[in-house]
């Protein structure tokens, strides 16, 4: 059983709002159902909750299985309500809802590397598809989820080919992808990206953060980030006798830094331990991998399948 809407209707979108499957839609140009003047109730989606029933400002809309309850009284009903708002003609004329707050549903991510990618396209899946019929008062298809990033391509530790697919990739998820302009201040309102000021409710940093306080007690020199510069065999120049490991590690791979993944740091853990080994057999230490293409082992299954699409 399905709900349907009889005329005349008062089409100001109330019963569209309270809807949790969206089955409300505007009357198509040939309409196969019993119609209002400007909306209709889909019966394949419709799932019978009566919330639209609740909701209805002239109690238009019913269980089809009772339209043959209502007779020309019912309608007088309705006409009096169009009477008493000052309308013309019976029908009032479709209103527009009032736009929601920019703030609300939009999320701005500073910073396109892995975990910035995984974010976006995370939050655009689950905005317009895992929670897409799950609220009657927002639209979670709605969201805007923008990515921030203030070099030239998202994932620049990858090859460029593979960066222009992960960005494809974002925008045809929904992702507004930014790219060349750093944010230069962020607030409770939004983020400040070049000149342009963005409203964002939410602001999510995935640009990278300060390396662990330790690396200075170590009184060696730092890269701009507070990392620990290291040799082939991730010990420190000068200090054959310490190794650094992980995001603390300033390791370049083929002139590019090896990006802060824990794929990254197990690699440079079980190299630091074969090194170790080695030194004590009287071998030949060994040396952090050098792959020929991006980190050998993605972050995370998101961006392996954007990758792999």
């Amino acid at each position: 059983m399905a709900h349907v809407i009889t005329r005349p209707c008062c089409n100001d979108g109330s019963c569209v709002s309270v809807c949790p499957v969206n089955c409300i839609h505007p009357t198509p140009d040939e309409p196969e159902f019993l119609t209002a003047e400007q909306l209709y109730i889909d019966p394949e989606t419709c799932i019978d909750c009566g919330a639209c029933i609740d909701e209805c400002p002239v109690e238009a809309i019913f269980p089809d299985d009772q339209l043959e309850e209502k007779d020309e009284p019912y309608l007088q009903i309705n006409a009096d309500y169009y009477k008493d708002h000052d309308v013309d003609g019976g029908l009032v004329p479709p209103k527009k809802t009032p736009p929601m707050p920019d703030a609300p549903l939009h999320v701005a991510i500073v910073g396109a590397g892995p975990t910035g990618v995984e974010l976006a396209g995370t939050l655009a899946e689950i905005a317009r598809h895992t929670l897409r019929h799950e609220f009657r008062r927002i639209d979670p298809h709605a969201a805007r989820v923008l990515l921030l990033e203030a070099g030239p391509r998202v994932l620049s530790s990858f090859p460029e080919s593979l960066s222009e697919k992960a960005r494809k990739q974002l925008e045809r998820l929904g992702v507004e992808v930014h790219t060349g302009t750093p944010v230069g201040a962020i607030d409770a309102d939004g983020v400040l990206l070049g000149p342009q000021r963005i409203a964002a409710r939410t602001v999510l940093w995935s640009a990278g953060v300060a390396a662990s306080p330790l690396a200075k007690s170590l009184g060696v020199p730092l890269d701009r980030a507070g990392r620990v510069p290291v040799q082939a065999d991730l010990s420190i120049a000068g200090l054959p006798e310490v190794f650094v490991a992980g995001d603390l590690a300033s390791v370049q791979q083929e002139g590019k830094p090896v990006p802060g993944v824990a794929p990254a740091a197990k690699q440079m853990g079980d190299c630091v331990a074969k090194v170790i080994r080695a030194r004590i057999a009287g071998q030949a230490a060994a040396s952090f991998p050098r792959a020929s293409g991006p980190w050998s082992s993605t972050p995370n299954p998101w961006i392996t399948a954007i990758l792999n699409r």
